[in-house]
């Protein structure tokens, strides 16, 4: 669950290309072509971006991070400045947006502003395809993404977005520079973008106290070759929703259904002959929640591989999850691992070994 409240989230996030993020809906958002104009909003109304958020939006939101001496007391019990050590903060605004500094080593680690390092410069290709902007962690984690913001809709109906990300942390410790499909909006949405797996190539720099050179390095080529990053985008789409078209052509009989669920659900009351209650209930509940997706909102892709195997992924990642903490730790740790994904391509090779 996300570890960040909505009121930050309505003050900490820019949104661009008319994208209402979840923790707007409901709320009454405008959408706006300037900063000027979000600034003019009533209070309680949010800004929504027509196009691309413009920069003097990200450069008031961004933090800048401060420093200052460390302090501490000695066994004397006197204070004493520390030359290896420094505290930082992020401000905004001339304040500090955060309720506790952080101590860092000099030698250890190098600080890299927000606005040096991951914001494309304006007048770059990349600068008017910023889709969504935000900080995290009172300040601590920052992110900026980028790419195409329009819904791709393939011959048999199926829409997709896909977008570019890269974000940068004092908490991660690097830069990190990345193709993802997922709408960055919130922290969730963050890890579970950092977390796709694909076969684009993803940067990534450790902040040490020499790292100023590679991180400047990597937005370079980053931004330099921006054209270039967004043709491998249009190539990665094209390769995603060549994917999607082969699943949605890609027909399956009723026999080859009920074999696939076989090979997920084995314990399954319908296809043991005397069941094990703790088992039976357990997988029964899970090849429901399957179900329930293939005939409520996959129903038009109903006998395809592409409607069997999205229901089975939607209802691993949503339907199986209990309450409890636990149970929801354990599924944010499957999305940072990208075990979801591996699970799909486990039940994608079952379909095809019974098909």
């Amino acid at each position: 669950m996300t570890q960040e409240n909505i009121q930050d989230l309505n003050r900490n996030v820019l949104m661009g290309y008319g994208q209402v993020p979840w923790h707007l809906w409901g709320k009454t958002t405008q959408e706006v072509d300037t900063y000027e104009q979000a600034l003019a909003l009533p209070e309680g109304t949010f800004a929504i971006y027509s196009g691309a958020i413009p920069q003097e939006a990200v450069e008031a939101l961004m933090p800048h991070y401060a420093e200052k001496e460390f302090f501490y007391e000695n066994g004397a019990g006197e204070v004493e400045s520390d030359p290896t050590k420094t505290v930082t903060y992020p401000m905004r605004d001339g304040l500090q947006i955060a309720r506790y500094p952080k101590v860092i080593g000099k030698d250890t680690y190098a600080i890299h502003q927000p606005m040096d390092t991951i914001i494309a410069e304006a007048g770059s290709p990349l600068a008017d395809q910023l889709i969504s902007a935000g900080t995290l962690k009172e300040g601590y984690q920052v992110w900026a993404q980028y790419g195409n913001a329009d819904e791709v809709v393939t011959p048999e109906g199926v829409s997709a977005m896909f977008k570019l990300v890269c974000a940068t942390s004092i908490g991660l410790g690097s830069t990190i520079f990345k193709h993802c499909t997922t709408l960055i909006q919130c922290d969730n949405t963050l890890t579970w973008g950092l977390g796709e797996e694909n076969d684009k190539p993803e940067e990534r720099v450790r902040h040490t106290s020499r790292s100023s050179y590679k991180v400047e390095k990597a937005r370079e080529e980053f931004y330099m070759t921006a054209s270039e990053q967004l043709r491998a985008l249009d190539d990665y789409q094209a390769s995603a929703l060549e994917r999607i078209t082969s699943d949605v052509q890609w027909e399956v009989t009723d026999k080859e259904v009920e074999a696939f669920f076989k090979t997920q659900f084995p314990q399954a009351e319908r296809f043991v002959d005397e069941a094990v209650p703790s088992k039976t209930k357990n997988q029964d509940r899970k090849l429901d929640g399957v179900l329930s997706w293939y005939n409520g909102k996959f129903e038009p892709y109903k006998g395809t591989a592409f409607g069997l195997l999205q229901s089975f992924d939607a209802a691993n990642r949503w339907s199986f999850r209990d309450k409890d903490e636990g149970k929801a730790d354990l599924n944010m740790q499957k999305v940072i691992s990208s075990s979801w994904d591996a699970d799909l391509n486990r039940a994608r090779n079952a379909l095809i070994a019974v098909s």
